[in-house]
């Protein structure tokens, strides 16, 4: 009687399967955390900016262009921080203000993320809303918060 010790092809053929079915399970699971890691990096961003940005609208000083190296208003001495890094890859922030509720303060800005890093909300992508001085979504939406939502 001969005593055979190697694997048959059926099996090696089926571990390979298995082996093929696992990463493409882990592949999936790394594609959502690598959003959630972007959209974590730019609600820290928003956070950041909150205390000179509610400061800015507190005062009455008109809030400066959302882009890296300009200040949040005149004056503050902080800048926009850069969202130009690979953890905040394809993130835009944008103010809005709320003139027509008779109140030039009433402003906020937004941090819009696309994996495409076109920002056109066509896409599935990420929007984090920051409000300044007064809340424009009401509900659990307070000053001085950011909020995450998808589109």
């Amino acid at each position: 009687m001969k005593n055979n010790k190697a694997f048959t092809l059926i099996e090696l053929m089926v571990a390979i399967a298995i082996i093929g079915i696992l990463a493409g399970v882990i592949l999936v699971s790394m594609n959502g955390q690598k959003k959630r890691a972007i959209a974590a990096n730019a609600l820290r961003a928003g956070e950041s900016v909150m205390p000179a940005f509610i400061e800015c609208s507190l005062r009455g000083k008109t809030i400066g262009q959302a882009v890296k190296g300009v200040e949040i208003c005149n004056g503050s001495g902080i800048e926009w921080p850069s969202l130009e890094t690979s953890q905040t890859a394809g993130c835009k922030f944008v103010v809005h203000t709320k003139l027509d509720s008779g109140n030039p303060n009433n402003s906020f800005f937004s941090i819009y993320c696309d994996e495409s890093g076109v920002v056109d909300k066509t896409g599935k992508g990420i929007e984090i809303e920051c409000a300044g001085t007064a809340s424009p979504w009401g509900g659990d939406s307070k000053p001085g918060n950011c909020i995450q939502a998808s589109y």
